[in-house]
């Protein structure tokens, strides 16, 4: 069964939630956990950033990294990766959270 857990950026500081009407009404962006973790056990939420590595079977091999928001529509992707990465093009071999939209923003302009 999947554990619905929330969070909300309020006031500088990121509040989780295990229920959304827990939530404060002044709060108009909701995060949801994905129930997926990260290589760490880091649960990933909507508005997270994270690292990803992939394997490339097209550019010499070579295993390449990105980094992307996650949202609603990354959760299909990234959810694929119970036994160590989807089968596809260049599946992925792990996921890292390395900040938030909200605290750490400059993680997307590099």
């Amino acid at each position: 069964m999947r554990d619905l857990k929330f969070r909300a950026f309020i006031d500088g500081e990121m509040i989780y939630y295990n229920h959304p009407q827990l939530v404060c009404n002044n709060v108009t962006m909701l995060m949801q956990y994905t129930n997926i973790k990260d290589k760490n056990g880091k649960e990933i939420y909507e508005g997270d950033i994270v690292k990803i590595l992939r394997e490339d079977n097209y550019f010499g091999g070579k295993d390449f990294e990105e980094i992307i928001k996650v949202g609603q529509s990354e959760w299909v992707e990234l959810g694929d990766l119970p036994s160590g990465g989807p089968e596809g093009d260049c599946p992925i071999k792990k996921i890292e959270v390395i900040g938030n939209t909200y605290e750490n923003p400059e993680l997307l302009t590099k």
